[in-house]
């Protein structure tokens, strides 16, 4: 029974506090709101990272150094981008295959002043992994195109060796991950937070 109620009370102030966001977003002029197969142009349909991520991102990313570089793997429109400026990373950049929604994550990053760069391309022939030793992922791939960007994340590791660290929310391909070396960091949770946190919300950290 109680836990009935906190997971009621959580989600009652979670959809209060994801419209306010979408107010502040409106407000500041960009646009990370979720978008349907007509917008993007070409039958996929987007959907944004939820807010509710930050909420772990603190705990997370507590270790991040200045010269450490993150790159959003599928970044959407960049809500991500946004969040992770608020920590001490030296590059904070995107790739997005859909044109669409890199020019309109472009366009948002521009407004909100971020000095990201979002690259518009496949991942399968992306060449600037070396760049960066973080890397995001909101479960944007099937499996074997994950594999794909493990595979070209561990031959850049070769080429530049460096302790790499993948953030992963919603982490459909966690067994993927543990096949190719990558260790989960595992966080001590709250009571209230194992009650109430849905699978779509977990954020994980491994690290190779």
């Amino acid at each position: 029974m109680i836990a009935f109620i906190v997971r009621g009370m959580n989600a009652v102030c979670e959809k209060i506090a994801y419209h306010l966001l979408i107010l502040s977003d409106r407000i500041r002029g960009v646009d990370f709101h979720e978008m349907d197969e007509s917008g993007t142009g070409d039958g996929y349909r987007y959907e944004c990272t939820h807010p509710r991520i930050l909420k772990q991102l603190d705990r997370i990313c507590h270790d991040v150094m200045p010269s450490d570089a993150v790159l959003d793997v599928g970044c959407g429109k960049g809500r991500m981008l946004a969040f992770f400026s608020r920590y001490p990373f030296r590059v904070v950049d995107g790739i997005e295959y859909n044109e669409r929604l890199a020019e309109i994550g472009a366009r948002n990053a521009n407004r909100l002043q971020l000095e990201s760069k979002i690259f518009c391309a496949d991942v399968r022939e992306f060449c600037f992994w070396d760049r960066y030793n973080y890397f995001y992922f909101y479960n944007p791939f099937p499996k074997r195109v994950m594999e794909i960007c493990l595979q070209s994340i561990l031959e850049s590791v070769k080429r530049h060796p460096r302790k790499v660290t993948i953030l992963y929310a919603n982490p459909t391909c966690h067994e993927t991950l543990l096949e190719y070396g990558f260790k989960e960091e595992f966080f001590q949770q709250t009571a209230i937070e194992q009650i109430w946190q849905p699978y779509l919300s977990v954020l994980k950290k491994y690290t190779r």
